[in-house]
């Protein structure tokens, strides 16, 4: 189970363009002959870059990278080098500001719901297996036992991308990231995630006559049957930026703590 950080990844309202960033959508237009600029609040990426039909370069921007401090020189330079060499510290570092911010923004907004979640605590490192094994007595019963273990510790840095757990069919054990063992992670959330993994489980020991995608639709109808499958998800968007960073959310509130 992997998440990656797409803030707009589900269908949200279009926001209101207002004159300032249509004023500087103009400055960069002028700053960039021969492109073709469309404004468009696009579901996986804050930017992209592609090639007409006509020939033209297209660059694809969502309104918020536009409010940064740093959006014209780092546009500008991304866009001269068409895609070499990466992406540019200069907008990796504007695109890193436009998330954050917009993680600031929803957090502020969700906040009190996220911090009125059950959170698993600072014992949750040595009683996984004892967290795994309820899970399974309570959906799936009838499944074998097998091995639910902490997999490596991910580099301590910012991650673009983040495998909450993995099922090994070969092993049959499930490893769980380290980054889940922090003690603000919602109990719903890790109890998501092992009933996702132990779903693939099912799938293993119920195959099907003919080969069946790993995350098919008998496996999402499974999924969905988890009582908090949608808070999971909804505290999943809203907590990834600090997942990603390793750093605890505004919200949390270390017990003792009167912050």
């Amino acid at each position: 189970m992997t998440a990656s950080w797409w803030p707009w990844r589900r269908e949200t309202p279009a926001p209101t363009i207002d004159p300032p960033v249509d004023a500087r959508l103009v400055v960069l237009a002028r700053s960039l002959p021969g492109w073709r600029l469309e404004l468009r609040r696009t579901r996986r990426s804050l930017l992209g870059m592609r090639r007409g039909r006509d020939g033209a370069l297209v660059m694809r921007l969502h309104p918020e990278v536009l409010l940064e401090p740093d959006w014209s020189v780092s546009l500008v330079e991304w866009a001269q080098r068409r895609g070499r060499g990466g992406a540019g510290t200069g907008v990796r570092t504007l695109l890193h500001a436009c998330q954050q911010r917009l993680a600031r923004e929803r957090a502020a907004r969700e906040g009190t719901w996220a911090a009125d979640l059950p959170v698993v605590g600072a014992t949750i490192t040595e009683h996984l297996a004892a967290h795994a094994e309820a899970v399974r007595a309570a959906w799936f019963a009838d499944l074998p036992r097998i091995t639910v273990t902490w997999s490596r510790n991910p580099p301590r840095r910012r991650l673009s991308h983040l495998r909450f757990g993995c099922f090994r069919r070969r092993e049959r054990c499930i490893s769980i990231s380290p980054r889940l063992a922090r003690p603000w992670i919602a109990s719903v959330f890790l109890n998501h995630v092992l009933h996702h993994e132990y779903c693939h489980l099912r799938q293993a020991e119920q195959p099907t006559a003919r080969r069946e995608g790993v995350h098919s639709p008998r496996f999402r109808s499974w999924e969905r049957t988890f009582p908090g499958y949608a808070d999971a998800l909804r505290w999943e968007h809203l907590a990834l930026p600090w997942l990603l960073d390793d750093d605890p959310p505004p919200w949390y509130r270390p017990s003792g703590s009167h912050a």
